[in-house]
């Protein structure tokens, strides 16, 4: 008898990692001939995205909320000397694992020491990136190999497509990205444009799909960002509370935009970009000065913002340039689809689905934006772009304008 008890003894120090996995993460406090197993299978709550639903709001939110989420044993990745990772950082990680960093050694390494410190400490991590949602099936299997001895949880973040896709029009055409923003391009033509990229965006369920086959459909989790709207609710406290049961009474979240009734990180998807179009055509028209030798002086960003400001301004004592309105009705059928073929797939997995939320969210999506063909023939907005031009050379904000 005393030799089985020695034999079992030996087992449990030497396979005590073993045995934890054998209870799935649940940790016992019972004493096992002495030895307390005190120590659960840490969690890894991964958020994958995709890009334009949420994931810049998740990520600043989890990043102000790091010291709150260390008193409750959930960490923010950290660098080797023990700094936060800022969001680009965990981006390329994700590019590493995607294997396109042409030099990954020095990020897998940063990583590789944060995730093998926090499974020496049982220390539960979070971490998010958009980057994720890109990978094939061989990028998430190296994932999955680099969070060995983590309890992992997938999260995809849904929110419907057309949405989805205006704001992905306002993020690649907003001036503040003015290395590859040149000039705000109208909704058509980003969506011709976007031809071969529309099918893959609505297919979320495949994109889902991709990671459950690896990690098991039991370990993701997708959370409907209209159904969280719908109930008054906070994307970040559920992801946390619901997911990762803690900072269930935290109140800081900011939830809801009061001014609007529209949570703060959906505003996007009821954007304008008519200043940026008006922006444009000033842009446009300053550039083809002086036999096109007339450009804006240091930062296009900073005119930008004080054109914009001008602008507005002016709006409060003249009318605005004619508006044209385009509506997705050819879109809806393929967005309510990939809705239908997501919450039939995966309906078990999803945390506040609320089809009906999306469906008349669908119904309502509409554009509006300048009418070009008016704009071009409008005397009165051709004059004032004109002013604004002689404007920015008196103030010298345009150089290079040869007389």
């Amino acid at each position: 008898m005393l030799a089985i008890i020695s034999v079992f003894f030996v087992l449990l120090m030497c396979c005590q990692e073993g045995l934890v996995s054998y209870i799935d993460g649940y940790g016992f406090d019972t004493p096992l001939n002495g030895f307390h197993l005190t120590q659960a299978i840490p969690q890894a709550i991964i958020h994958i995205g995709p890009h334009k639903a949420a994931s810049t709001y998740i990520q600043s939110e989890l990043v102000s909320l790091t010291k709150e989420l260390a008193n409750a044993n959930y960490f923010w990745p950290t660098r080797k000397d023990g700094s936060l990772m800022g969001t680009k950082e965990i981006s390329s990680f994700a590019f590493a694992v995607r294997g396109l960093l042409p030099a990954p050694e020095p990020v897998m390494s940063t990583m590789g020491s944060f995730l093998q410190h926090s499974l020496r400490n049982n220390h539960n991590i979070i971490m998010s990136s958009e980057e994720f949602d890109d990978a094939n099936a061989t990028h998430v299997a190296t994932l999955k190999n680099h969070l060995q001895g983590f309890n992992v949880t997938i999260v995809f973040v849904y929110r419907e497509l057309l949405a989805q896709l205006i704001s992905l029009h306002f993020e690649t055409n907003r001036f503040e990205h003015e290395d590859f923003v040149k000039f705000s391009t109208s909704f058509s033509g980003f969506l011709f444009r976007m031809l071969d990229t529309i099918p893959q965006m609505l297919k979320p369920a495949e994109a889902v799909k991709i990671y459950a086959d690896v990690f098991g459909v039991e370990r993701m989790r997708v959370i409907d960002l209209l159904g969280v709207a719908a109930a008054r609710e906070d994307v970040v406290h559920v992801l946390l509370c619901k997911i990762g049961g803690v900072l269930c009474h935290y109140k800081g979240f900011p939830q809801l935009n009061t001014n609007t009734g529209t949570p703060v990180h959906l505003s996007n998807s009821a954007y304008s970009l008519l200043p940026a179009q008006v922006f444009s055509f000033y842009k446009s028209y300053l550039e083809r000065q002086h036999n096109n030798t007339c450009r804006i002086c240091g930062s296009v960003l900073q005119e930008y913002h004080r054109f914009t400001a001008r602008y507005k301004e002016h709006l409060k004592v003249h009318a605005p340039p004619a508006i044209t309105t385009t509506k997705l009705s050819f879109l809806v059928p393929l967005s309510q689809q990939a809705d239908a073929t997501l919450r039939d797939t995966y309906g078990s997995a999803i945390l506040y689905s609320n089809r009906t939320a999306n469906l008349q969210a669908m119904s309502k999506v509409q554009v509006f934006e300048i009418d070009p063909e008016f704009f071009m023939m409008d005397v009165y907005w051709n004059e004032w772009i004109h002013l604004e031009y002689e404007t920015a050379r008196a103030d010298k904000k345009l150089c290079g304008c040869k007389v």
